[in-house]
């Protein structure tokens, strides 16, 4: 069996080589926004929320899934606003309540710092979808800066 070992050592710079950019202002495009742009080319059902759990980007197969009309109906809305049809696990399928959109695994990912994964189910029409769902958090050094979920109907 192959072993591998690395080691990080020093700065590029001392090598001759460019020196880490610590701040690059306003125009830097962050975790959340390398994301948004995979996300919004994905042909999986995927979306990426800030890490105020507010939609960055969805995939138009998330947006089919989830029932928004397209990614710019999606984007810019709050997970805490209600704006998924999510409904509970009961054999009536009542609407979900807000005290338990803390369980989402996306915003359950922002909150841990950790994956995440449990099963949502939405209301679309007269048609009631289960889906599971995972949702890893986004870094930024040691920040929390979002989540990135993928679903898939079960």
């Amino acid at each position: 069996m192959a072993h591998l070992e690395m080691a990080v050592s020093g700065s590029t710079a001392a090598e001759g080589g460019p020196e880490p950019v610590a701040e690059l202002g306003s125009l830097a495009r962050t975790t959340v926004d390398h994301w948004a742009d995979a996300v919004d080319a994905a042909l999986e059902p995927c979306l990426v929320v800030t890490h105020e759990a507010i939609i960055a980007a969805a995939s138009v197969a998330a947006c089919r899934l989830l029932g928004f009309a397209s990614q710019e109906e999606a984007v810019g809305k709050c997970l805490y606003d209600g704006v998924l049809p999510l409904v509970d696990f009961t054999a009536a399928a009542n609407v979900l309540p807000d005290s338990e959109l803390g369980k989402l695994p996306a915003v359950q990912a922002l909150n841990t710092a950790r994956l995440a994964r449990g099963l949502l189910r939405v209301r679309r029409d007269s048609e009631v979808l289960t889906i599971d769902a995972v949702a890893t958090p986004l870094m930024e050094g040691e920040r929390i800066v979002g989540a990135l979920s993928f679903f898939c109907q079960v």
